[in-house]
């Protein structure tokens, strides 16, 4: 059986589905990566912070969020939301 609803946001300009995440502490702007790390992806949400620890690539498989961001070497002050220049 599948979460539902799932949430979306983007990243680099594709869709990352957002499988599971739980509240965290930080802020900031919107949708900046606030930490990466071996528990997953931070990311500010205005007033706070969701961490996510499972998300999915379009086209991809679920994978710990953790595997994602160092299979594609996220650094943390990228932001998701956003569409990406320069591939």
């Amino acid at each position: 059986m599948n979460p539902w609803p799932t949430a979306f946001t983007a990243w680099r300009g594709r869709p990352l589905k957002v499988w599971r995440a739980r509240v965290a502490t930080g802020g900031g702007m919107p949708g900046t990566l606030l930490i990466v790390d071996d528990d997953g992806i931070t990311v500010a949400a205005g007033e706070g912070a969701v961490l996510l620890t499972e998300v999915q690539q379009e086209g991809a498989r679920v994978l710990p969020a953790a595997e994602f961001a160092r299979g594609r070497r996220l650094k943390t002050g990228e932001r998701l939301g956003e569409a990406h220049a320069g591939g």
